[in-house]
C-alpha cells in the first residue's frame, strides 16, 4: 500500500517541482523536467519537499503568467497528502518536515498575494493612463457601490472612452442595470454606456465583455477594468488570456480590506486555477496535452460545455450565434 501511495504522491510532487502551468496537465515527454526520469525513494521525495522554497521574484513572475494559482492548488494537495501520510507511517519526522515546509510555502504565497494587491493599479501602463474602453465588473453589495464610486471619476476624466457595464449577477436586479442607473444619475451620457447583462462570474465578465466589444466593432485598444483589489490579479490574467494580444489591459482597483481577506485570497487562487484547467484549455485529444484556446469565441463555447453557471445555456448560444460561428 505504501508503494502505491508513494507513486501517487510522487506524481503530484513532480508537477510542482516542474512548475506546471495547468492543474493536472500532463506534459509531453520532451518537456518533462529532468527529475521526472529519475527514481526517487520516499525519503528523497520527502526531502525534496522539505527543502523546496519560493522566493519573491519567482512568486512575482508566477502571478503575472498565471502559474501562481496552479502552484498554490498543487501545494495544497501536497499538504493534504502529507497529512494523510502522517497517519500511515510510524516514523513521522521526515513527513513532518515536508509538511511544515509545504505549509510555510502556502503561507508565503498568501502573504505575497496580500501585499501584491495593495497596489492601486495593475497591468499595462498605457491602458491605465489612457483607456479607450472602461469596463466595470459587477459584484454584490457593498463591493458594487465601492467599484462605482471608484469608476465615476475615471469615466469623467476619460470622457471619450466607451464604458462596458459587465454583470448579470444572481439576483432579480441586473448588476449592469444598477451600474447604468448610478452612472446616468451622476451625469454620464447614456450613449457611452454598453450593457453586458449575461456574465455571472469573472470568466463570463471577460468573455461577454469581449463579445460586446466585437459587436461594437472594438477590435483593439486600451482597456481599463475597474474591480476590487483582491480580485484584480485574477481579472487581469483572465482578460489578457481571453481578449488576446490586440488589447492592452490594465486594472484599477478599489482597496481591499476586511476580516475575510484571507478567505478571499484563497478563493481567488482556487478559482483561477480551475479556469486555467477547465476553460482556457481544450480537453486532451487522444492522450495529448491540453492545448490553450485561441480567442473569445473559443472560451464562449468552453463555458457552454463545461462551466456549471453557463452549461447548456441555449439562450446564450442563440444570442451570440452570429458572432461565434463554427466555420470549416
Amino acid at each position: 500500500m505504501l508503494r502505491g501511495i508513494q507513486r501517487i504522491l510522487l506524481l503530484g510532487s513532480l508537477a510542482v517541482a516542474g512548475g506546471a502551468a495547468e492543474v493536472e496537465e500532463v506534459r509531453p515527454p520532451t518537456e518533462a523536467p529532468a527529475i521526472a526520469a529519475e527514481r526517487l525513494s520516499m525519503s528523497e521525495w520527502l526531502d525534496a519537499l522539505a527543502k523546496r522554497d519560493y522566493g519573491v521574484d519567482e512568486l512575482r513572475r508566477r502571478i503575472s503568467d498565471g502559474t501562481l494559482s496552479t502552484l498554490y492548488v498543487q501545494l495544497a494537495a501536497e499538504r493534504r497528502s502529507l497529512q494523510t501520510l502522517q497517519t500511515l507511517v510510524s516514523e513521522k519526522r521526515a513527513v513532518k518536515e515536508a509538511l511544515d515546509n509545504t505549509t510555510k510555502n502556502l503561507s508565503a504565497i498568501r502573504a505575497f498575494y496580500a501585499d501584491h494587491i495593495r497596489k492601486p493599479w495593475f497591468g499595462n501602463e498605457s491602458a491605465y493612463r489612457s483607456p479607450d474602453i472602461i469596463v466595470i465588473l459587477g459584484a454584490n453589495q457593498p463591493a458594487l457601490d465601492q467599484r462605482l464610486a471608484h469608476a465615476l471619476p475615471i469615466i469623467q476624466r476619460f470622457n471619450n472612452a466607451s464604458v462596458i457595464l459587465s454583470g448579470g449577477g444572481r439576483t432579480i436586479v441586473l448588476e449592469a442595470q444598477t451600474m447604468r442607473d448610478y452612472l446616468v444619475q451622476h451625469g454620464v451620457a447614456e450613449d457611452r454606456l454598453i450593457m453586458e447583462p449575461d456574465s455571472l462570474d469573472t470568466v463570463g465578465n471577460a468573455v461577454f465583455s469581449g463579445l460586446a466589444m466585437m459587436k461594437n466593432r472594438m477590435h483593439d485598444g486600451n482597456v481599463l477594468i475597474v474591480t476590487s483589489g483582491f480580485h484584480a490579479p485574477r481579472t487581469l490574467f483572465l482578460f489578457r488570456s481571453i481578449l488576446g494580444p490586440r488589447f492592452r489591459i490594465a486594472v484599477s482597483a478599489t482597496p481591499s480590506s476586511g476580516a475575510d481577506i484571507a478567505a478571499r485570497i484563497e478563493h481567488e487562487l482556487q478559482e483561477e486555477a480551475i479556469a486555467i484547467r477547465d476553460l482556457l484549455h481544450w480537453p486532451s485529444i487522444a492522450g495529448e496535452p491540453p492545448r490553450p484556446v485561441k480567442e473569445v469565441c473559443d472560451v464562449f463555447y468552453q463555458i457552454l460545455l463545461r462551466h456549471k453557471l453557463y452549461e447548456s445555456r441555449w439562450d446564450l448560444a442563440r444570442r451570440y450565434s452570429d458572432q461565434c460561428k463554427l466555420l470549416r
